[in-house]
């Protein structure tokens, strides 16, 4: 398909502007491959923008051909022209350094279509196309001021190996910039380092309720708060680090369905619920809406106690110092795509063996070293050595790995608290 528009500029036989030509020397020795571009003047030869950057005049120097010969373009069924006339480029085609759309041409080269340029092709885009122009006629945008191209040259250089490109890169989970070579290993890098220093917290923090503990044990209560009905009938069991009850009862304030034996009512609870002001609360987790709900009930007979769990949650600082990811991963799996930290559940949710899960993941985190477990296969063509959070994860990947290939896994350990080596992550085969 060509118009009148573009007859004029049928420099090379078979070819128009804005299409891919290849321009090769008459002694044969020496090829170029680029795009056709239209004359500066009238009267004057037309020319070719290289992949190498070179902008070549048709002077009779060379020898210009289409790159596509006539039955290729006969064998591809999609559009090659848009209404305008202009040939069509798509996402996997597009000449990047030769053609742009106005948004390109701003991001990538600081530049913007010369007064009177007209667009010699087009992009399809997700609806419509998008006019595309000859970089090489395009003309440079003012210079930015320090600070803007500061940010400008470090949205186009890789913050790990220093490449650099005309367009941004993509953000990494930390919200740097990283080339396509550099993204899994720069995530994975972020991910290791989160948990070392989520660790090395959750550590610090069950220590200082230790302590909290041996000076004054009498300052800290570890609670349990159903979920409240809409009738208002919530179950609370608080108890000392040394397991002795403080309130366990299920409260209700509605006569109707009020359950003799089984509930309480809050006037008959207020001494006991009195018991938990001024203590240092610890919960399994965030359960400061159904405190507030409950505070609420028990106001008019107990008064403001100001109870909170400022004291902290331990299930948010267990699920660092385990450092899992979801157990559904089939590793190794992409920390770029898949970064969250698994959510750790107690192996009971009933009031006193959840309690008694709090005291044991306190006191591990407090006492006991951290630990990667390295679980590494031993085929030499396999090579894979992926460091997990826990034992439970390492044995489980393991099995898995051995299960699908055949190869025997060994396992070592390293301390939790040091970024591991991922230099292994993905296999030597990959």
């Amino acid at each position: 398909m060509i118009t009148d528009r573009t007859t004029d500029a049928l420099a090379v036989p078979g070819a128009q502007v804005g299409e891919r030509v290849v321009l090769t020397a008459p002694t044969g020795s020496a090829r170029h491959a680029g795009v056709l571009l239209p004359p500066l003047q009238d009267g004057e030869p037309h020319r070719v923008h290289t992949d190498k950057g070179k902008v070549l005049r048709l002077d009779g120097t060379w020898l210009a051909a289409p790159e596509r010969s006539t039955s290729d373009r006969r064998r591809d069924r999609r559009r090659q022209y848009c209404d305008d006339g202009r040939p069509i480029y798509r996402h996997g085609d597009l000449p990047s350094g030769q053609l742009a759309t106005r948004t390109m041409l701003r991001q990538r080269f600081r530049r913007r279509p010369a007064d009177g340029q007209e667009p010699i092709a087009s992009y399809m885009a997700y609806k419509g196309y998008a006019p595309l122009y000859a970089v090489a006629d395009a003309e440079k945008l003012p210079a930015l001021p320090p600070a803007r191209k500061a940010a400008w040259d470090q949205a186009r250089t890789c913050a790990r190996c220093n490449a650099v490109q005309a367009a941004p890169y993509a953000k990494g989970v930390d919200d740097r910039r990283y080339c396509s070579s550099c993204l899994e290993p720069a995530a994975a890098a972020w991910w290791y380092g989160e948990r070392v220093a989520g660790r090395v917290a959750a550590g610090a923090w069950a220590a200082d309720l230790l302590a909290d503990v041996r000076r004054a044990p009498e300052k800290v209560a570890l609670v349990y708060l159903g979920y409240p009905t809409s009738v208002m009938s919530q179950d609370i069991l608080a108890e000392t680090w040394d397991g002795e009850v403080l309130l366990s009862a299920r409260v209700c304030e509605s006569d109707a369905f009020f359950r003799k034996g089984k509930d309480s009512r809050p006037a008959d609870l207020a001494e006991a619920f009195g018991k938990l002001g001024g203590r240092r609360l610890i919960s399994w987790r965030g359960d400061e809406y159904w405190l507030s709900l409950l505070q609420e009930t028990m106001r008019e007979h107990s008064g403001d106690l100001g109870l909170s769990f400022a004291g902290g949650h331990v299930g948010p600082h267990w699920d660092e110092w385990r450092a899992e990811r979801s157990p559904h991963l089939v590793e190794p799996c992409p920390f770029r795509t898949e970064h969250r930290l698994h959510r750790q559940e107690p192996p009971s949710w009933r009031p006193p063996e959840l309690l008694a899960y709090v005291r044991h993941a306190v006191t591990e985190m407090a006492t006991r070293a951290s630990y990667w477990w390295r679980a590494t296969c031993l085929d030499t063509e396999c090579g894979l050595a992926l460091p997990f959070g826990s034992s439970a994860s390492s044995d489980r990947w393991a099995e898995r790995h051995h299960r699908k290939t055949g190869h025997i896994v060994g396992h070592t350990t390293e301390t939790g608290t040091t970024l591991p080596d991922l230099v292994h992550l993905e296999g030597r085969a990959s």
